[in-house]
């Protein structure tokens, strides 16, 4: 079997628990993000194509880089609709939009 694609199996059955542990207590799950270093092409396709999540990606050099475009904005706090787009998040579009 493929390494990438049983990490991103693991991954999936790691955040479905959580989401029918959260079920469980009364909330409602309506999007997951991920943080890694990188992420692999197949791990980014799988996870576009997973129809129980809605699941962003987002490397942790863009989170860093949203959160200085976040201290250059005028704004006190991030909009969280950016962060929901499924799949890959394009920090630098990100922080475009958090500085006009």
């Amino acid at each position: 079997k493929d390494k990438d694609y049983n990490k991103y199996t693991a991954v999936s059955r790691q955040l479905k628990s959580y989401q029918n542990a959260c079920k469980k207590k009364g909330y409602h799950v309506s999007q997951v993000v991920i943080v890694s270093n990188e992420f692999t092409e197949d791990f980014i396709s799988e996870c576009e194509y997973d129809y129980e999540l809605s699941i962003s990606l987002i490397t942790s050099d863009g989170l860093v880089e949203i959160l200085e475009g976040l201290k250059e904005s005028t704004l006190t706090e991030l909009p969280v609709r950016l962060l929901l787009k499924d799949g890959i998040l394009n920090a630098d579009r990100i922080v475009k939009v958090l500085n006009r």
